[in-house]
């Protein structure tokens, strides 16, 4: 449907509050203990920037996360001077440095390039058998290829 090409939570609760809905859904859904962190509500500076940041944010979720065999997930969204930082931390199988390069490429590949046509970027630290936390950062001022 097209309604869910853009949440209209996105804009009528904001980045935070939709992050934590999210997570909590993907608790019900997936069995997966969430815990979830607001540490601020961060007003991002257009709605393309926000709603990059909410796409990959659910594509670690449901796709990361969900394969890693984690047991538990933690979430957190705060602002970090002059940037936005969206944390997710599991408890999962994590992989070696060398597997998250050969993570698959392309689901990885398009979720970078979707951040960085914003100024964002995305990381990921994962060590074999030690969970792995993923971090989303998006700058708070308007970048200058989303036309703001």
């Amino acid at each position: 449907l097209y309604t869910d090409l853009r949440p209209g939570m996105l804009d009528d609760l904001g980045l935070s509050a939709t992050i934590e809905w999210q997570t909590t859904q993907f608790a019900r859904q997936s069995g997966i203990a969430c815990k979830f962190a607001r540490l601020d509500d961060v007003d991002m500076p257009d709605p393309i920037s926000t709603l990059a940041v909410y796409r990959v944010f659910q594509e670690l979720m449901f796709n990361g996360v969900r394969h890693s065999r984690a047991t538990d997930v933690e979430v957190s969204v705060e602002r970090r001077h002059d940037h936005v930082t969206v944390l997710i931390s599991d408890n999962g199988t994590g992989v070696s440095g060398e597997d998250v390069r050969s993570y698959p490429s392309v689901e990885l590949a398009a979720m970078r390039e979707r951040l960085r046509e914003c100024g964002g970027t995305l990381s990921i630290h994962s060590y074999k058998s030690s969970g792995t936390v993923t971090e989303i950062n998006m700058p708070l001022m308007p970048h200058a290829n989303t036309g703001q």
